[in-house]
């Protein structure tokens, strides 16, 4: 299975910290957001990473030195692909359309998760979800009644579903993704002025492919400063690391911590 990872957006909103270090890059609880999501992904009993593609915005040598180690540390080829403007999501993720072979996973950057990604050569197409209570920011699903999603809609301004597309999916043939970008962009099909991965998804189901939501036990999202530090807060309480005050007189350490 290939991994790709777009990671192009600039982090306007967690500055100052995103002004120096990419937003995948920042460390929480010890560890970067991007490390979390490859331990996610390698930990998969069934299925093997091959390649790893990380989509940026533009050439930052000492980032991708970074990623090809995080690469190696894995035991994972890396690939770097950019995406020089900002055209949306699809867009982002044709950069790396050479990965888009066989089985792919798609984890946006931004989003660290709790889901079993076990899939075999039976799995479905899946798209994460978990229900929100503000689904007008978010992409969303609705399902009919075998459980398949039935359509996809891009921050919904009436009430359509609280079923919150997360930022992970999983196709079976990355190929028939592939051939549906490629599509949206020859023939400049735009979604709020931007090429947006829903649309692709939509035109796939309306073909015949059929996609199952996959719910996430856990979704953290690190897109403010305020859900940062959220997120931060859930994983030190769920991992509970600490650091000793014993070299530093007069201190005290209130666990967890790192």
């Amino acid at each position: 299975m290939n991994l790709i990872i777009p990671m192009a957006g600039r982090g306007t909103r967690l500055r100052p910290q995103t002004i120096t270090t990419p937003k995948p890059l920042i460390e929480v609880a010890g560890k970067t957001i991007l490390q979390r999501i490859i331990n996610t992904a390698v930990n998969s009993k069934k299925n093997k990473i091959k390649n790893i593609g990380f989509i940026m915005a533009g050439k930052d040598q000492e980032v991708e030195n970074m990623l090809y180690q995080i690469g190696e540390k894995n035991q994972i080829k890396a690939h770097i692909y950019y995406q020089q403007e900002a055209k949306g999501t699809a867009h982002a993720i044709f950069q790396a359309k050479k990965l888009l072979v066989g089985p792919c996973l798609i984890v946006f950057a931004d989003t660290l998760f709790d889901a079993n990604i076990d899939f075999n050569k039976n799995s479905e197409s899946s798209i994460f979800i978990q229900e929100v209570d503000n689904p007008s920011s978010y992409g969303v699903v609705k399902t009919n009644e075998k459980g398949y999603i039935k359509e996809f809609v891009e921050k919904p301004k009436t009430f359509i579903s609280n079923q919150a597309i997360i930022g992970v999916y999983f196709f079976k043939r990355g190929e028939s993704l592939s051939h549906e970008i490629e599509h949206i962009l020859n023939n400049n099909i735009l979604d709020k002025g931007e090429y947006q991965l829903t649309t692709a998804l939509e035109n796939l189901k309306a073909k015949g492919e059929n996609f199952v939501p996959k719910k996430v036990s856990n979704w953290l999202d690190f897109g403010t400063p305020q859900n940062l530090l959220d997120s931060h807060k859930f994983i030190l309480n769920k991992e509970e690391p600490t650091i000793s005050s014993k070299n530093y007189k007069n201190t005290k350490i209130f666990p967890p911590c790192n």
